[in-house]
């Protein structure tokens, strides 16, 4: 599993070669063997580049979860382009600037979906004479360009080289077992970064991928229902999608549980643990810069928070304090195989985030981790960025975008009990119960739905330090 294709797109020739027979792909009553999808993906790259994409070129693509996504996203691979997942929640103005900040030449939507800001493919591209694998280009080429958020309410684009998911994707696939009898839920959303274990850490090891329906995360009944008919052997997923599902029968096939994105709170994946015995318990952990950088296996119940363990993917881990130098807490850098190129477009953003130390470049992740006695422990972040749900959020940009609407004093966003709530303070006195609606149209019109808050609160005044400044806390 550690060697094989350098690049993405060669996959599936090589899984279709060693077992075309094997069980690739299944979305509800559509299955595809490995070989059958191999073609499928090679015809769909034909289409893409009779209709005028050349390798290198940047493609949204924004299909909701389904084969036909998971199809486009190989074909791009396939053709030599670079995909851009596109967040199907984000308002038209979040999309439109991540494909204009990436110069995408086309995006890949929903019928009906337009005003991108670039052209939109139909359907019929996914179609046309078969395709063997881009040549030429190297493993150091971009594959993702994955969207993360700003501070300032725009998107990053991460941008992950094909060694760098192959790097995860081998590494994920060993660390689990993955192997040709085995069945991965894929439960992401392409802009995701948990999407790339789900189809490329499935590639790597020959095991299918089974699409789930979009529904699933917001109902634990229905998800486990769905583990359980479709005998998925591996499940992947944030902690708040996973800890109700506690509450249901133990799936019969399922052998390995995966989170990441977030803590896991003790009590709940205790809980978790002891209703479903017998299930293997991984944390990964790692920003999307660097997919998984740190991981650990729980060898039952946790007694507190889950340590998020020792390197990962190939990485070297450094915990570093004041100017630089080593330390027992505080923040982690990570330099390894599975490391992001850059922020694509953005050299300013990418120089803050990568440095060059002993002739290694080294990621500074923002988190803030001490050593522990089973690897490290996870201790918050070193700036406000916030983790709900899983998806990175950034408070500044929930303020600034309510600071800018008149009527609005200040807003400050924090997270309280797991949940993203923000509280505001408007100008001139309070007549009765104020409308918020504005407010929260204002911040679906400007943000993707991760990033919206579980609650928007009016109050009178907020906290503020002794110079006036608010209180952060």
């Amino acid at each position: 599993m550690s060697g094989g294709p350098r690049r993405l797109g060669a996959l599936l020739p090589a899984w279709a070669a060693r077992r075309p027979g094997a069980l690739a792909l299944v979305d509800g009553g559509r299955r595809w063997t490995a070989a059958a999808l191999d073609a499928r993906v090679g015809r769909a790259a034909g289409g893409l580049a009779a209709a005028g994409l050349r390798p290198g070129d940047r493609l949204g693509i924004g299909l909701p979860r389904s084969a036909d996504a998971v199809i486009a996203l190989h074909a791009a691979l396939r053709a030599g382009l670079v995909a851009v997942p596109l967040d199907p929640t984000a308002p038209p103005a979040w999309t439109e600037d991540l494909l204009r900040r990436t110069g995408a030449v086309a995006a890949l939507l929903p019928p009906g979906r337009r005003g991108p800001g670039v052209p939109v493919l139909g359907p019929g591209a996914l179609d046309g004479p078969a395709m063997a694998p881009a040549r030429g280009g190297g493993a150091r080429d971009a594959a993702l360009i994955l969207a993360t958020s700003g501070s300032t309410g725009r998107p990053k684009g991460v941008t992950l080289s094909h060694a760098a998911v192959l790097a995860f994707a081998r590494w994920a696939a060993r660390r689990v077992g993955l192997g040709p009898l085995d069945r991965v839920a894929h439960l992401s959303p392409l802009s995701f970064d948990l999407a790339t274990f789900e189809l490329f850490g499935s590639a790597v090891a020959g095991a299918a991928a089974v699409v789930g329906g979009p529904a699933l995360a917001a109902a634990p009944a229905a998800l486990a229902a769905f583990v359980d008919e479709q005998q998925i052997s591996a499940l992947y997923g944030v902690p708040s999608v996973l800890a109700p599902l506690a509450a249901a029968p133990r799936p019969r096939a399922l052998r390995a549980l995966i989170f990441a994105g977030e803590p896991f709170p003790p009590a709940a994946l205790g809980a978790l643990m002891r209703a479903w015995p017998g299930v293997g318990v991984h944390n990964f952990f790692g920003p999307t810069e660097c997919n998984v950088c740190a991981a650990h296996t729980l060898g039952g119940p946790p007694d507190g928070p889950a340590p998020i363990g020792g390197p990962a993917s190939g990485a070297r881990l450094r915990v570093v304090g004041p100017g630089g130098r080593p330390a027992p807490d505080g923040e982690l850098w990570v330099s390894g195989p599975s490391v992001m190129t850059g922020y694509w477009g953005d050299p300013g953003a990418t120089a803050r985030a990568l440095t060059r130390r002993g002739g290694r470049l080294w990621l500074r992740t923002g988190d803030r981790v001490r050593r522990g006695p089973r690897g490290l422990e996870f201790l918050g972040r070193l700036d406000r960025q916030l983790k709900v749900g899983g998806h990175r959020v950034q408070p500044e940009a929930l303020e600034a975008v309510l600071e800018a609407l008149p009527g609005v004093r200040a807003a400050l966003a924090r997270r309280e009990g797991g949940a993203l709530v923000v509280d505001v303070e408007l100008d001139g006195e309070a007549q009765g119960e104020p409308d918020l609606g504005p407010l929260r149209r204002a911040l679906r019109a400007a943000l993707p739905a991760g990033a919206q808050p579980a609650a928007l609160r009016r109050v009178e005044a907020l906290p503020r330090t002794d110079r006036g400044k608010r209180d952060r806390g």
